[in-house]
């Protein structure tokens, strides 16, 4: 698997749940008493958290990832992560910018899974590029980043999604730096604003250190998603070590792709 995303995260995990715990404690002290706070506190976090739309993840996020998320979706293709940016897709209105493949092919993929692609709205980045790589070879990247950057600047709307399939192919475009860095974060601010989410899917070692450093820092969730074999099968499992503001889940989670995603819950023998 190469280096992994422990690597980049180090101890930030143990410090945040260290830190979870001193709040909590503070909280004890103030509340009028246990089960009040215990009462309270599920209804608060479901308040400012959006549900994914997979259920049983939902649950173990007590309701979803926190509103205004930048998410980042650090991921082996090998391991169907575009279907978890589907599944996303049809849980709110959702723009979603396709960069590597076209329309039909992404809306041909949500048909077989049966997934609902009504609530989608497609900045169609892919086209506009090979258009302008006929007409305007010279100037075709720079145009493609500000046409992206216009599109996502026009969104306006609360509570929506924005999906990013994928930051690669912007971060390979001959543009400054400068660009790229204005587009991620563009990226980061726009659910802040709305109060939606953002997803970035990240080909997973495919950009260099420094870069994936960059983007894991200003990211408010990393799912890292990948495949291994396991015995004489392959097995897909995601996990999710970095929620901003909250403690990350411990615990990797196996899951298949039939009509979207599923959970799985058995457990692997030893």
């Amino acid at each position: 698997m190469g280096w992994t995303i422990r690597d980049v995260l180090g101890d930030e995990s143990e410090k945040k749940e260290v830190k979870t715990l001193k709040t909590a404690k503070t909280v004890k002290k103030t509340s009028f008493s246990d089960e009040t706070e215990v009462e309270r506190l599920p209804s608060l976090l479901r308040d400012e958290n959006l549900p994914t739309g997979i259920d049983l993840l939902d649950k173990n996020l007590d309701g979803g990832f926190p509103k205004g998320s930048l998410v980042c979706v650090y991921a082996d293709p090998a391991a169907s992560p575009e279907t978890f940016l589907y599944q996303f897709s049809t849980e709110r209105k959702t723009y979603y910018l396709n960069a590597t493949r076209p329309v039909f092919a992404i809306k041909k993929d949500f048909s077989s899974l049966n997934l609902d692609d009504t609530l989608v709205n497609f900045i169609d980045v892919y086209s506009f590029y090979f258009k302008e790589l006929h007409n305007d070879p010279d100037e075709v990247d720079l145009k493609t980043i500000n046409f992206a950057l216009d599109e996502i600047q026009t969104l306006n709307e609360e509570e929506i999604n924005l999906v990013i399939d994928n930051l690669n192919f912007f971060f390979d475009l001959k543009v400054e730096s400068r660009l790229k860095e204005m587009f991620l974060n563009t990226l980061y601010t726009l659910p802040k604003e709305n109060s939606g989410l953002a997803f970035i899917y990240v080909v997973k070692d495919s950009l260099d250190a420094k870069t994936i450093k960059r983007i894991f820092d200003l990211s408010d969730v990393i799912m890292e998603i990948f495949i291994e074999i396991s015995g004489s099968r392959y097995v897909k499992r995601f996990g999710i070590p970095k929620i901003r503001g909250r403690t990350p889940l411990s615990d990797l989670f196996k899951f298949d792709v039939g009509e979207g995603v599923h959970l799985d819950t058995s457990r692997d023998i030893a």
